[in-house]
C-alpha cells in the first residue's frame, strides 16, 4: 500500500509532559513526523487548478483506503505537502468509527467532522471544472483484495476486543457494528466487495457529470425546458 503514502504509525504507551495536572503516562498512536510545507489549502478558496492530476491521482488512491477503514477525518488539513512535493495522508485516528452507518457518496459527511476534501474533488468533477483518472485507484484496490482474510481478523481481533468494551462503555451508536465478531466479519466484507463498490460508485459520479454536461448545453436546456 505504498501508493497511499501513510507515514509510519505506531501503537505504544507514551509519557506526556505537558498534561494539565503534570506529567501521565498514556496509550495511543503516533505517526512519524513528515517534513513539509503545510496541509493542503481549503479547496472552497483555492486556485482553479487545485485539483490537478496529481493531486487527484493521490486522492483517489487514498479514497480507497479511507473508505476501506471507514475514515471520514479526510479534510484537507489531513493531507500534507512534503518539501519535496510529495502528498502525504495524515491523522486515521477516526478510523471504523461509523462503520456500517458510512456511505460510498460524494455528499456523504460524518456529523463530527469536517467535510472530506473527497467530496469536494467529486463535486468538481461532476460540474467539469476537474478530471479525475479512475485508473489510479486499481493499484491500492488490487493490494487490499490481496490481504487474506485470516490475516485481517488476526490483526484487528486485539483491536476489535477493546473496541467492543469501549463502545458498550459510552453506550455508543456511532457504529453500525458492535460485536468484535460482527466488525470483523463487516470489514473483510468490505474487503471483499471493495471493487464492485469502486466500480458502482465511479459510475454514479460519471452519470452524474454527464447529466450535469447536458444540463449546461444550451441546446440540451432548450430540450429540457420545453420538453422535446
Amino acid at each position: 500500500l505504498d501508493d497511499i503514502t501513510v507515514p509510519y504509525t505506531k501503537y505504544g504507551n507514551f509519557l506526556v509532559l505537558n498534561g494539565e495536572d503534570g506529567p501521565f503516562c498514556t496509550s495511543g498512536s503516533s505517526q512519524e513526523f513528515v517534513k513539509n510545507r503545510g496541509a493542503l489549502p481549503n479547496p472552497k478558496w483555492s486556485e482553479d487548478d487545485y485539483f490537478g492530476k496529481d493531486r487527484t491521482d493521490f486522492l483517489v488512491r487514498n479514497q480507497v483506503f479511507d473508505w476501506f477503514i471507514g475514515n471520514f477525518d479526510t479534510h484537507h488539513k489531513n493531507f500534507l505537502v512534503g518539501r519535496d512535493g510529495q502528498y502525504h495522508a495524515i491523522d486515521k485516528g477516526q478510523a471504523f468509527r461509523f462503520y456500517g452507518k458510512d456511505e460510498l457518496s460524494h455528499t456523504y459527511d460524518t456529523p463530527k467532522v469536517w467535510t472530506p476534501v473527497y467530496n469536494d474533488m467529486w463535486t468538481h468533477y461532476i460540474e467539469g471544472a476537474c478530471e479525475v483518472d479512475l485508473d489510479a485507484a486499481e493499484k491500492v484496490i488490487t493490494a487490499i483484495e490481496a490481504i487474506p482474510d485470516q490475516e485481517i481478523e488476526e490483526i484487528l481481533r486485539p483491536y476489535a476486543l477493546e473496541r467492543e468494551k469501549s463502545l458498550q462503555a459510552f453506550n455508543s451508536t456511532d457504529s453500525a457494528f458492535v460485536s468484535a465478531d460482527d466488525f470483523i466479519d463487516a470489514v473483510i466484507e468490505r474487503k471483499n466487495s471493495l471493487r464492485g463498490d469502486f466500480e458502482h460508485f465511479y459510475t454514479e459520479m460519471q452519470q452524474r457529470r454527464a447529466e450535469s454536461e447536458k444540463r449546461s448545453d444550451p441546446v440540451s436546456r432548450e430540450l429540457i425546458d420545453t420538453g422535446r
